[in-house]
């Protein structure tokens, strides 16, 4: 296994492509790199995490609106204190995944509220399948 540093500048492409392939994690990676910058460590409470914010209390990662007051409602209390940058970047992917299944029930909850089609109330009930000889003569 390689050790060190196995990319360089040439590989920004690749890396890039690569944190897209998983949900969240080109958004939290950015939120990693601004948190170098701004926060300092340990983080202890969710008012210590603002200055990742910026005066408008809000980040645009990936083209999502990112706020303050997201994080007072999908990063608990019980996971502070926050360690360091790597600490963060695994609970934030932790906190969008909430938020995601968070969105996820509750379009399930819309859809199965809505009522059901006249088209498809009237298919008929599908054909058992019988495998094997007939027992029947």
């Amino acid at each position: 296994m390689a050790t060190g540093r196995v990319f360089d500048a040439d590989d920004l492409d690749l890396l890039e492509d690569v944190l897209g392939l998983v949900p969240n994690l080109t958004e939290v990676a950015f939120a990693g790199k601004l948190a170098r910058e701004r926060l300092k460590f340990p983080v202890r409470t969710h008012r210590t995490l603002d200055p990742l914010f910026g005066k408008e209390g809000a980040l645009e990662l990936g083209g999502r609106r990112v706020s303050s007051e997201q994080t007072r409602r999908y990063i608990p209390q019980q996971w502070f204190p926050i360690e360091s940058v790597d600490d963060l970047v695994r609970k934030l992917l932790l906190a969008f995944h909430r938020r995601d299944a968070e969105r996820a029930a509750m379009a399930a909850r819309a859809h199965a509220a809505r009522p059901v089609d006249e088209d498809v109330a009237t298919i008929p009930a599908p054909v058992p399948l019988v495998f094997g000889p007939s027992t029947q003569r």
